[in-house]
């Protein structure tokens, strides 16, 4: 009953975070239609690199749209239901999370839904649309649909992880963005065209192997034991994340804010 609870009072916490940040309609459908805009430019450029050659990285056009699908449709829901793991690195150095701590609520997800950041519904919008144009069955839609959960929640892991890093280090927020900036960037690109070593940290540090490539490789030929793999991976990073978190936590003070601002 008390974990039930808990899940309720974090989906009410993004409900009012998105009605809030959704009081300027106006404004609200312009960033989601400009977020959309400026993914698909991307496209040009991925046709005219295909133009040039059959394949890149073992990947065809279409897996190309698969992987950028699943890239924005993760970070875009973790964004609006999780963003609040992203401010995880200020709250600690400024001494913020005391409001956190003293609320009866489950403080992990308290911090982590604590803000949405709507606009990245454009992500969403798109990594959907694009789904919707080259996926080939109601069976990939709905395999779409659970990696697209399965990746938040993994992305929600790694920026909790990653965030709690600034409960040792007085830079962890810049640590943070570093970290967080590196996965986003080559988790719209092939993993084929990557060495092993690199290979090895996006499916370790950069879990961007259990968010995007794997997924994409069950959209192109559905696998039950990839799934599996993908949905137990999520549960690893998930308790990486809580250890680490309430371990950093033995070391927080409010304090923190002495050091001043970055």
């Amino acid at each position: 009953m008390e974990a039930k609870e808990q899940i309720y009072l974090s989906l009410l916490s993004i409900k009012y975070n998105i009605i809030r940040e959704i009081v300027d309609s106006k404004a609200f459908i312009l960033s989601i239609f400009l977020s959309i805009l400026n993914n698909a430019v991307f496209i040009v450029q991925w046709i005219i690199l295909f133009n040039l050659r059959n394949e890149m990285g073992g990947y065809k056009f279409n897996d190309i749209m698969y992987i950028w699908a699943m890239a924005c449709s993760t970070s875009g829901m973790a964004a609006v239901f999780f963003n609040g793991a992203r401010r995880l690195p200020e709250l600690i150095f400024m001494g913020k999370l005391d409001s956190y701590i003293v609320q009866p609520r489950n403080l992990y997800l308290n911090i982590a839904t604590s803000s949405s950041d709507i606009f990245a519904l454009g992500d969403m919008v798109y990594g959907t649309i694009l789904c919707l144009i080259f996926l080939r069955s109601f069976l990939s839609f709905v395999l779409f649909i659970f990696f697209t959960i399965t990746g938040s929640m993994i992305m929600l892991a790694f920026h909790m992880t990653v965030g709690s890093l600034a409960f040792w280090i007085k830079n962890g927020r810049l640590v943070s963005l570093l970290l967080g900036n590196i996965m986003m960037t080559v988790s719209t690109y092939p993993d084929g065209i990557f060495n092993k070593a690199i290979k090895v940290l996006l499916y370790s540090v950069f879990p961007m192997g259990f968010i995007v490539y794997i997924p994409v490789k069950v959209l192109r030929d559905p696998t039950l034991l990839l799934v599996l793999l993908v949905f137990i991976a999520m549960l690893f990073f998930l308790l990486i994340s809580l250890f680490v978190f309430y371990i950093g936590k033995k070391h927080y003070s409010s304090a923190n804010r002495m050091f001043g601002k970055y």
